[in-house]
């Protein structure tokens, strides 16, 4: 079996949530160390490898248009993920923030780790903390996840 594990959305800079960002890294972790599968490719941006311990055999690539800026984030979330996640060739993709497009289909199997739902906890509880369209963004990657 084959993985490609994306967290080139993730970053310590601009997280809302650092308990995902660390329950991701350490999974990654975990399943790189471990061997589950036979190729794992990781999407990741130039903030994240250094704090990894990864084998050498884990083809890590380079995605920093997906924290640049919240338009960089919207390409990557609606059509470069899965993009990127194609040309690794993995049949699977696993999503470690739990948000799928709502435009493209995935690439193979899809994986969406949705730790929570912090979209819902801040309109429920800080309903104007969150921007409106941020907050339906967010809410429409999670129905696509969901699907």
């Amino acid at each position: 079996m084959t993985l490609t594990y994306s967290i080139a959305d993730m970053n310590f800079r601009q997280t809302k949530s650092i308990g995902n960002l660390n329950a991701s890294l350490q999974l990654l972790e975990t399943l790189a160390n471990k061997k589950y599968f036979s190729r794992l490719s990781v999407l990741s941006n130039s903030t994240i490898p250094e704090r990894l311990t990864l084998p050498p055999d884990v083809n890590v690539t380079l995605h920093d248009s997906a924290i640049k800026n919240r338009l960089g984030r919207i390409i990557w979330d609606q059509w470069k993920a899965y993009s990127a996640a194609r040309r690794t060739g993995n049949e699977w993709l696993f999503l470690s923030k739990g948000f799928a497009s709502f435009l493209k289909s995935p690439p193979g199997k899809l994986i969406a780790y949705g730790m929570d739902a912090v979209h819902y906890h801040y309109k429920e509880h800080y309903p104007n903390a969150v921007p409106f369209l941020e907050q339906r963004y967010f809410e429409a990657c999670f129905r696509a996840t969901l699907k």
